[in-house]
Formats: C-alpha cells, structure tokens, sequence
C-alpha cells in the first residue's frame, strides 16, 4: 500500500473478453465519468517526494549529458520510484487514468526543468517513443500562430476523442489557457459495451477493415495510407484503437483505396456522438503542475478549444510523452499497421524517414524541427510508393452495404486479416 494513492486494479490482466461481446461490467477498465470520484485519480506529490525529485534534477543537470541519455540506472528515485511503479500498473490494469498533482512544471521552472521533471518520471513507465515525423521524443501543445498547419495538437481547434500511437500517453501542463482547453477522458472499454447494446449493427463495422490517411508520416516503403479495424480482439483481450474520421482523405491518396461507405461514416460519427455523452466521459480541467496519464488500449481523450490570455503563465503549453511499457498488453497484428510493431516494450510512435529520436527543450526548435523535416520529406510517401510495380497481398473487407467484399492491391506496411461477426 502506497499512502495517498488509491489504487483501482483488481488484478494484473486484462480482462478477458469474447469477440463481439461484452467486456465484463465488473472490470475496472469499464467505467463511466459522471460517477468517477476525481479524488480517486490523483496522487499529490509529497514534501519528500518532491525533495527527492528536486535534488535528482540538479544532478542531471550537472552531469551536462543529453536528456534522452537520462535513464533511472543512472539517475534513480529510490523513495518515488516505487509509487511510480504502482502507478504504472494500476493505469494498465485499473481505470487507464490517473493525475500526478504538484510537479514543478510551470514558472518560475524553466522549460528544461520542466522536460527534466517528466523525463525522470516516464522512465519508470518504460521506454519512450518518437511522437513527431522529426523523431522528438517530449512534444509540446501549444498554439504556434498557424506556422504549422497540418499539425491539430498546435492549434485552438477542439480535438474528438481519440487515442495516441503507444501503451501510455503523458499530458503535463506547464501552463493553462486563460479560459477552455479542458480535458476528457472516457472509458474506451464502456464505449465498447454501449455501442454493442444500441446499437449492434454498427459494434459489427467497427470490428471490420477501415482504410485511413496516415498523415504526414509512414514508415519507409509503405503506402500513404494504412487499415485497421476499431475493435481488436485478439488473445482473449480487447483493444481500441481510433479510427480517424477523415475516411475521404484516405480515399483520394490512391486508386487502391475504395470510398468509404455510408454505414462506416455513420458508426464512427456514433462512437464520438456517444463519448461526448456526461454520463460517459470524464472532464478535467488540467493546472499548472498537474500530469495526465492514459493507457490508450482502455481509454481515449479529447480536449475542448481555449482562449490565450497575454502573458506566459495564462498560454496554454503542454508537454507530452508517448511510452512503450514493458508490462503492456497482447496486441493484434493490425496495430502494427500504425505502431510499426506489436513487440510489448518496443511498440508504438512514428517511424519515418530521417527521423533521429531526440528532445526539442525549446517550443521554438520543435517547431523549427518539424518544418524541415515538412520541407525534406513532405512528399515521400506517396511520390516514392507510386513509382514501380509492386505485387500486393489481397486483404479482404467485409464492409461493404451490399455484402460484396472490398479487394485492396498495394503495397502493405504488414498483410493483416480481421475476422467480422459471423
């Protein structure tokens, strides 16, 4: 027992469910955030805790080494440690949920104390993984003035539910938004279980093929497009992986992509439609020294707009850090469709060309690093994947209105098959 910390996992496996049915109402991943009691999330950090991480801090920095060098061998926190431990394994294994309160995160700490802080902590979740094209290691969300267009986490506009390309996702806030930016959260498990019982038809399409637009990254030789299903089942476990709502987009890359059809728009529309839901989502308005963290395979996330006020302490600024946990659950194949693989430990981020895994400190050189990265590989994917034949596996689609099924021609990152309903 860890004082001050609840913990909510009743066991260290995932519950076990059948394909198509529902997980058990019983589990702690299943639950709903209009009766969450927020206390039961949170962990505030001690007077010792905080000593302790204080003084690990002033040794990194007098060591003078890169900060993705850093590791818990070398830098360890031996009385924190172990509550970060136990955390770890309540977020795989209990709600997917919890908030680390009172970190030194905002000013007067300096940005690099800030990205010390959390680095410190992820290393007791597992090994971290590059969540830019430019391989960055901790991104910053924060508005950039529209220099970056085509990235969403750096603008006001609000984000639908979703869920990251890795086991664990951390959300720490630096500074808040003079108003808005809130967080939510909603059990992807529940979600699972709602949709199953209003509406079966669509639980079906959700377990089928979806084609999506992979956006500005894809790992070398691969289609500017990749398909997975939003339902995995796969070793008695169930796994949720989003499903992108610009279903058209992936349509337009390439002649091997068919249309998406009126009943795959229809349950993707639902799934947000029902998370939206008071009873099931879980808002929380993150502050300064606060850290989100998730487990995506149980939950999804979504944050509402914000108005900056002028000065620093009123922008909004997160950091964030995407983590492969050496205790994560089994993964159908088709996940590495987006996580490149499904190896526990080593899954998850963005494999791109030109990529060196490394940490931006300053929201200035994020930036500056994905600009570059945008102006030396901006075109690669589908430019390099329509040059020369290329034989394709055939991956057949049961999603089509009148019972035909779809047949993709092209090039795969991995050949997957997923089983629909019977």
């Amino acid at each position: 027992m860890v004082p001050g910390l609840h913990l909510t996992a009743t066991s260290k496996q995932p519950p076990h469910v059948e394909p198509f049915t529902l997980v058990p109402e019983d589990s702690p991943t299943v639950w709903y955030g209009g009766e969450l009691d927020p206390k039961e999330l949170e962990y505030h950090l001690t007077k010792d805790d905080l000593q302790e991480l204080e003084e690990t801090i002033k040794k990194v920095d007098a060591a003078r080494i890169k900060l993705e060098d850093v590791t818990k061998e070398q830098f360890p926190l031996p009385k924190l440690g172990p509550k970060l431990k136990a955390i770890h394994d309540d977020l795989l294994f209990g709600r997917g949920i919890r908030v680390l309160k009172g970190l030194p995160l905002g000013p007067p700490h300096s940005q690099r104390h800030a990205a010390v802080t959390i680095w410190l902590l992820s290393e007791y979740f597992g090994k971290q993984q590059p969540l830019t094209a430019s391989g960055h290691l901790i991104g910053h969300v924060k508005y950039d003035d529209g220099r970056l267009k085509r990235t969403s986490n750096l603008s006001q506009v609000p984000l639908g539910y979703h869920a990251d390309n890795s086991d664990i996702v951390f959300l720490a806030c630096r500074s808040q938004a003079k108003t808005g930016g809130k967080s939510s959260c909603v059990s992807s498990h529940a979600l699972h279980n709602e949709i199953l019982k209003r509406r079966p038809d669509l639980h079906k399409v959700l377990g089928t093929l979806f084609f999506q637009d992979r956006g500005d990254w894809w790992p070398a030789g691969t289609p500017p497009y990749y398909v997975s299903p939003f339902f995995h089942y796969h070793a008695g476990t169930l796994g949720v992986q989003e499903v992108r709502p610009n279903l058209d987009d992936a349509a337009k890359l390439s002649p091997h992509v068919p249309k998406p059809t009126a009943i795959q728009k229809e349950a993707l529309a639902f799934v947000q439609e029902v998370a939206r839901e008071e009873r099931l989502r879980f808002d929380y308005q993150l502050t300064s020294g606060d850290l989100l963290l998730n487990h995506n395979i149980t939950t999804f996330h979504s944050r509402g707009t914000w108005e900056d006020g002028e000065t620093e302490e009123e922008k909004r600024h997160m950091l964030r850090i995407w983590i492969a946990s050496p205790n994560g659950w089994p993964l159908e194949p088709a996940y590495a469709e987006r996580w490149v693989t499904t190896e526990i430990g080593k899954r998850g981020g963005l494999s791109c060309p030109g990529t060196r895994p490394h940490i931006a400190i300053e929201f200035e050189e994020y930036l500056a690093d994905q600009q570059q990265w945008l102006r030396d590989y901006g075109s690669f994917a589908t430019t390099d994947y329509l040059k020369g034949p290329s034989p394709a596996p055939t991956i057949s689609l049961p999603v089509q209105e009148n019972g035909e099924p779809f047949k993709l021609e092209g090039k795969l990152h991995q050949s997957v098959a997923v089983k629909a309903a019977a």
